[in-house]
């Protein structure tokens, strides 16, 4: 058994304040025009890794080591974009099989709704697109340090170097750059629970001064991260879905910390090309090629499963020789057609993906039985690894080509998005002993479409709908099943979305809302009578979906969101009731406020709440946890050192210091972090 790993009347009234901020920001005067940008208040204390300043909405924003909102890179819609083939680097298509971190990137945006337009065919849920980083015409060097402390004591500490370096003249005609970072990282969690991580990347950069007919810029990356040691984590199994008792919370895994038999290890990497041409004619050339890879030689998980009562089995799972590699191609050629009062753009995209995973080779240990009567319990594994003994890996192979040709128009009333796309995907799988090999192998070539349109109404506000189809990897069955690592088929996915958008600007002061509504269906995989690992019925996420963000005064920022999400999954074969999704959760609120004092513009203090309504913590039992309310409060201070600036970044994450638990399977749950402090001191020059 291998697990994954992952991420009412007081809801009733943030809903409500939800819809009051949006509503009463509805009635303000809108004297700019539609196309009015959403601009920030720009201070000293804001800078490009203040997630709050940069944030376009309250979706989803990575800047830097912050992000914000209420999707991510993991989850959008109750979904993982990535494996709905969602991610972008630079507006590219590529898939993520590998860790891609902070020193690679300036941060990320999640693109829902109206928001996507200008992306030729997104699939259901969204697009997450990840910004390089990139080198512009001046040198700049900062080195950063970061500590954390908890309730629970010491936390993770982090140094990081960065330099932007121009190689060639501000008056070159060719200008050519380097963005090279290195990083070391300790993890220790509130459990003791130790892990180190290095990592580097760099990004080139040459572009064309002349902006003309004969523009271009290349974009060559790469990064690799390392994990020396890895302490493996603990998960807690409980058979009826509630939660461990409370004194498992406060649990301790020191003995992890000096058993080099249980330590994990591995690395990955990303590195890829992007490369744009203009053309005369207004013709546009963009490719990319992008390979992510990730090899782990060993990887363990930590299982404490309740037996009965207060005694729990202690076990271990160890996988060995994992490795996951992906290349994507994409090549884009775009021809624009400009009016006087409209646009018009074609593009022929051609897309390729050739994957390979090999997995399975796992060992499993009985560590014996443990009890937690007192508050604060300390687990003890033994000091010798266990006789191990692996099964046998598996083998899959993708190769999916998909070609299609999308259409954009645009003027000053409306922006209307469709294409058609046809995809070509063969799965490969082998299982079993050298003895007894098994080969499956699975095909689809479905015609995949999308639109979208949006239409101004004026005053700042604009309709927007649209529907869109996708093709994606259902993965293989797991270790608990009867046919365990069995391939499983790609599956068929749908959405639909339609919503308000609202953009308003006076001054300096500016605000950009939506509340749209949105639909995913997909097939649904689970356990049938006989324990086989199969598609049992559909799971659809309906819901509603919220966003307000700009400057409520020229020194005051907010961003909010919210989703009301009703997941369901129907098993007509098993004839029973529709049933929540594990790890579904209903209503999800982010708050963010940013006040920077007129008296001290070198200086920032910022809120954040997050609510998150009772979350599904088993599918057959329809147990969920409590809801949760989370404070962060956080402080940043910029001073001038020298020729340089040195920023301080103060957050205190989890005020109140509430015990909480994360979903991350059925029945499966792991400790949230108590009350942290986190500390980041930044030098730049």
């Amino acid at each position: 058994m291998k697990l994954q790993i992952h991420s009412v009347k007081k809801h009733q009234h943030l809903c409500l304040t939800l819809l009051a901020l949006v509503t009463q920001a509805c009635l303000l005067p809108a004297q700019a025009d539609d196309m009015a940008s959403v601009t920030r208040t720009e201070t000293a204390a804001a800078d490009k890794n203040n997630a709050v300043t940069q944030a376009e909405d309250g979706f989803g924003n990575q800047a830097g080591k912050e992000s914000i909102g209420i999707y991510s890179d993991s989850n959008v819609r109750g979904f993982s974009p990535g494996k709905a083939g969602n991610l972008r680097i630079e507006g590219m298509y590529f898939d993520k099989r590998a860790y891609l971190g902070h020193l690679l990137l300036d941060g990320s945006k999640v693109r829902i709704g109206t928001t996507v337009t200008g992306y030729p065919f997104p699939a259901p849920t969204g697009i997450v697109d990840y910004q390089l980083r990139k080198a512009g015409d001046q040198a700049e060097y900062s080195y950063s340090v970061e500590l954390e402390n908890s309730m629970r004591g010491a936390g993770d500490r982090a140094l990081d170097v960065n330099a932007l370096l121009p190689l060639t003249a501000a008056d070159a005609r060719v200008k050519m750059g380097l963005s090279v970072a290195a990083s070391a990282y300790k993890e220790l969690t509130p459990q003791h629970e130790a892990s180190y991580y290095r990592s580097a990347a760099i990004v080139g950069r040459i572009r064309s001064a002349d902006q003309g007919d004969t523009a271009f810029e290349l974009l060559p990356f790469y990064s690799h991260d390392q994990v020396p040691y890895e302490t493996p984590h603990s998960y807690w199994l409980l058979p009826d879905g509630k939660l461990p008792p409370a004194a498992s919370y406060h649990f301790a895994n020191k003995s992890a910390m000096k058993a080099d038999w249980m330590r994990g290890h591995g690395h990955s990497r990303t590195l890829g090309l992007i490369y744009q041409q203009q053309l005369p004619g207004q013709w546009l050339f963009k490719g990319s090629l992008i390979r992510s890879a990730a090899d782990y030689p060993r990887s363990e998980t930590h299982v404490i499963e309740q037996l009965s009562g207060n005694r729990w089995q202690n076990s271990y799972y160890s996988e060995k020789n994992v490795t996951k590699q992906a290349d994507s191609v994409e090549l884009r050629l775009s021809k624009t057609l400009q009016h006087e009062d409209s646009r018009q753009q074609f593009h022929l995209v051609w897309r390729g993906r050739r994957s390979e995973q090999r997995y399975g080779g796992e060992a499993y240990a009985d560590l014996g039985t443990v009890e937690f009567r007192q508050q604060y319990a300390e687990l003890t594994l033994p000091t010798t690894a266990p006789d191990f003994s692996y099964s046998e890996r598996s083998l899959d192979r993708v190769r999916q080509s998909n070609l299609g040709l999308a259409y954009e128009y645009q003027n000053a009333l409306a922006t209307l998005n469709l294409g058609l796309m046809k995809s070509y995907y063969d799965k490969q799988t082998w299982t079993g002993t050298a003895q007894e090999r098994s080969f499956v192998r699975m095909q689809d070539q479905p015609l995949l479409s999308y639109w979208n349109l949006s239409l101004a109404l004026g005053a700042g506000y604009s309709l927007y709908g649209g529907q869109t189809q996708g093709l994606e990897e259902s993965g293989v069955a797991p270790v608990s099943a009867s046919n365990r690592f069995a391939a499983l088929p790609a599956i068929h996915t749908s959405q639909k979305d339609a919503g308000l958008r609202w953009k308003w600007q006076q001054g300096e002061r500016s605000l950009n809302a939506v509340l749209g509504y949105f639909e995913v269906s997909k097939p649904h995989y689970g356990f049938n009578s006989q324990q086989l690992y199969a598609q049992t019925g559909q799971v659809q996420h309906r819901g509603l979906e919220g966003s307000i963000a700009g400057n409520l005064t020229p020194h005051l920022n907010l961003v909010m969101a919210a989703v009301y999400l009703d997941a369901r999954v129907t098993q007509p074969l098993s004839n029973t009731a529709s049933v929540r999704p594990v790890a579904s959760v209903p209503l999800e609120v982010r708050s963010y406020l940013e006040y920077s004092p007129p008296q001290l513009p070198n200086s920032s203090a910022d809120l954040g709440l997050q609510y998150s309504g009772p979350q599904t913590s088993s599918e057959s039992s329809g147990s969920r946890l409590d809801k949760k309310i989370l404070v962060q409060l956080g402080l940043r201070h910029q001073l001038d050192w020298g020729n340089a600036k040195l920023q301080l970044r103060f957050q205190v994450s989890n005020l109140f210091n509430r015990d909480t638990w994360e979903v991350d399977s059925d029945n499966t749950f792991i400790p949230g972090r108590p009350r942290s402090w986190r500390l980041i001191m930044t030098l730049t020059h």
